[in-house]
């Protein structure tokens, strides 16, 4: 069991590894204020907060979970496309709770990130002053976007075949446990044989 735990908790550092070096490698392109990255949950039409860059405590607090309609990210998971939000200081964005409430963020792009033709998060970068993403800074994040599904979904792939295979392990020594007390019990009417 403890084995097991460790195995699940070095998968969940892995992936949580994987969203900061997605949303650190989105800042990076983008020479962008801020970063984050947002998972989409289909069945409960939520969307949760995996990793903001730079690091914001405060940011992260108020918006862990999300209801899709609360959050910037509904047009882009809906859509499927990149939606671009010119200026999220006015007030058409206060009912948002994923929209920072920074003054030194005013633009904002978010990329959907697509596995199999569905929306599985979406990548959010934010701009210092009023910024409007020209044509080639919008293809590039959405190759990374891509790119950074499909890195998500081996991750993901790899975790559970890692799981599958220590509890096969543990079928297997529970099935050697069962033969063993098995052979014991048979053996036992033999020696209750001897003995009379």
């Amino acid at each position: 069991r403890q084995r097991q735990m460790c195995i699940r908790d070095s998968s969940n550092l892995e992936l949580q590894g994987l969203w900061d070096s997605i949303t650190e490698s989105a800042l990076d392109l983008t020479g962008s204020r801020m970063a984050t990255i947002q998972l989409f949950d289909e069945e409960k039409n939520q969307v949760s907060l995996q990793s903001v860059k730079p690091p914001s405590p405060e940011y992260r607090s108020r918006i862990e979970v999300l209801q899709l309609e609360e959050s910037m990210n509904s047009p882009a998971i809906k859509t499927q496309r990149q939606v671009e939000f010119s200026d999220i200081t006015t007030p058409d964005y206060f009912d948002l709770k994923d929209a920072p409430k920074m003054t030194e963020i005013h633009s904002c792009l978010s990329t959907p990130m697509m596995y199999e033709n569905k929306v599985i998060g979406v990548i959010n970068v934010f701009t210092r002053s009023r910024h409007r993403f020209p044509n080639d800074e919008k293809r590039l994040l959405q190759a990374f976007a891509s790119l950074s599904a499909v890195a998500a979904q081996n991750a993901d792939l790899y975790a559970r075949v890692f799981n599958s295979e220590d509890l096969l392990r543990k079928s297997e020594r529970l099935t050697t446990l069962g033969l063993l007390l098995s052979l014991i019990h048979i053996s036992e009417p033999t020696r209750q044989e001897a003995i009379s």
